[in-house]
Formats: structure tokens, C-alpha cells, sequence
């Protein structure tokens, strides 16, 4: 094989390239290598003197750690880690303190805002451990802080009167239909998070049938629904939308049809125009009658 077969077929251009360098770099070791075995003369007062500069570096750094001021562990996790400076201990009631207690606590802003909305949604400071729950708050600086925390003396007592007619409360009925967010929270064991899921999902049907229909709700479980189910009162007669003119947008939305059934509902429609009877539209793949029977709760034929 002549060069020209050997240049064109064998390699490709960056490769011949690679093996050039390749060349060159081991042509320069061995020159490297000769220049060493005839020249270890001087090459060994090198050597000496960068022994010499390291035994003297390493001379320098034992005496800078002997010389060294020692420090307690615990202050530096204090001030290091937790990143807390002059600091300005004073007792305080966490239920009322102001921003600027915890700030002279060495409390971030985005934690005193995550206390503020604690303090908002009902939580209260009951004891002293309770700074622990406070999501962003150190574990170091809840402990400092415990041996100050001054809560009022009958603040036990005042709990219990307060959450006696907060109970008596409870006892009332509410109407599935018409029951805002705030009246839903009256009831035991559901909070703001339960109380808007039920509202939006509710929003979302056009209202509840019945109330079993609760137990579709995220986070609505067996016992809560048992526990709340007493005081409730089914709502008023759903108005129904007309099947046969119902928009896709409302199809899609609505949490017994969604998407996929909307598009094929639609099209079963335009290809039917004049269907009275809800036994054919089994035909759509994945219309049971348990799917038939939830539609005919909210659709109807006009």
C-alpha cells in the first residue's frame, strides 16, 4: 500500500495529526531522559534546595500551629455554623414579641416570616419546646432561647375557656352547597388546607349531589368523614347542563369527564346529533355505567 492509500484510507486527517504529536512528544522524552543521565550533576543541587525549602515551610507551619490561640468547640458552633453575632438575650413571651426580639435573637427575616404565618393560621407558643417547630430555626438557637421564654401564668387556663365554645361551635350544620371556606373550618378535624380543597372541588362539579361525593376530595379520609358527616346537610337541587350543548372547555374541566372524554364526547356528538338515550354512549370506549351514572347527575337532555 503506497503513502497516498496509507493517507486517505487508513487514518483520518485528525488522527494522523494525533499521531504526529505523539511523534514529537516521545522524541522530547528521550532527548529528556539522555540530558538527565549526563547532566545528574546538576541536577542534584536542585533537588537539594527544594528539599531544603520544604523542610523549612513545614518548620513554619508547626510553629504557627503551636503559636496558635485555642478556641471552644461550642462557641465556634454558636457563631460559625448558626451564623448568630452579638447577640442581645432578653426574656420574652414568643406569642406577642415583636420583630425586633427575634431579630436581637439573631433570627433571619425569612424565619420571623415563617413565625408571623404560624401565628396566623391559630398556632401559639404553649411551651418552651414549641420552638422547635419552627421550620428555619436552628436547633441551637431554639435551646438558648428556651431558659428565657416567659409565658403568662394562667395561659393553660386561658386555652381551655377558649376552645370550650370553639367546641359548642362545632354543633352546628352546615349546607354541603352553600358552606363557605370559614364555615367548613367550624367543623372538627378540618383546617383552612381541607376546608379550600373541599370549596374548590365543589367549584369544580357544580356542587355536591350528595355528600359521599366528600369523600372524593384529596385527603379526605374514612374517620374524618365520619367524624364531620353528622353535621352536615345536603345541599339544594343541582341544575344540570344541557348534553347536547355543552362546551368542550366545560367537559374538560369538569372532574367526571376531563380531557380525554371531552374530545370523544364531542365527536360521538357531531356524528349523533339527535341521541335521547344515555345506553348509547357506552359505544365510547371506557363509558361504563358507573361513568354513566355520575355524568347523569350533572347533564341531562333538553
Amino acid at each position: 500500500m503506497n503513502f497516498k492509500a496509507w493517507k486517505t484510507s487508513l487514518f483520518t486527517q485528525k488522527e494522523r495529526a494525533g499521531i504526529l504529536v505523539l511523534m514529537v512528544l516521545l522524541i522530547l522524552i528521550q532527548c529528556y531522559r539522555y540530558y538527565a543521565e549526563n547532566n545528574h550533576q546538576v541536577i542534584k543541587p536542585t533537588i537539594q534546595v527544594v528539599d531544603s525549602l520544604l523542610q523549612s515551610a513545614n518548620t513554619h507551619q508547626a510553629e504557627s500551629w503551636k503559636n496558635k490561640p485555642s478556641y471552644n468547640y461550642e462557641d465556634r458552633k454558636l457563631t460559625v455554623n448558626n451564623k448568630r453575632k452579638n447577640l442581645h438575650p432578653v426574656k420574652f413571651d414568643p406569642n406577642t414579641a415583636s420583630d425586633q426580639i427575634w431579630i436581637d435573637w439573631g433570627v433571619r427575616p425569612k424565619t420571623i416570616q415563617t413565625i408571623r404565618r404560624f401565628q396566623e393560621k391559630g398556632g401559639r407558643f404553649r411551651s418552651p419546646e414549641d420552638l422547635f417547630r419552627i421550620w428555619g430555626l436552628d436547633s441551637m438557637t431554639a435551646k438558648q432561647m428556651q431558659s428565657y421564654v416567659e409565658l403568662p401564668p394562667n395561659f393553660q387556663s386561658s386555652k381551655t375557656e377558649i376552645s370550650k365554645p370553639w367546641i359548642e361551635k362545632k354543633k352546628n350544620k352546615i349546607d354541603i352547597n352553600l358552606a363557605d371556606s370559614t364555615s367548613w373550618e367550624d367543623l372538627p378535624g378540618i383546617g383552612p388546607v381541607m376546608a379550600s380543597r373541599i370549596v374548590r372541588y365543589r367549584n369544580r362539579l357544580g356542587g355536591f349531589a350528595n355528600r359521599n361525593q366528600l369523600h372524593e376530595v384529596y385527603g379526605m379520609t374514612d374517620s374524618l368523614y365520619e367524624k364531620i358527616s353528622p353535621m352536615l346537610v345536603d345541599g339544594i337541587p343541582l341544575s344540570k347542563h344541557n348534553w347536547n350543548t355543552v362546551t368542550e372547555s366545560e367537559l374538560k374541566s369538569h372532574p367526571y369527564v376531563g380531557p380525554k372524554f371531552a374530545r370523544l364526547i364531542l365527536r360521538f356528538r357531531e356524528q349523533h346529533p339527535e341521541l335521547k338515550s344515555w345506553e348509547i354512549w357506552k359505544r365510547i370506549p371506557g363509558v361504563t355505567d358507573s361513568v354513566l351514572e355520575k355524568w347523569q347527575l350533572y347533564f341531562e337532555f333538553k
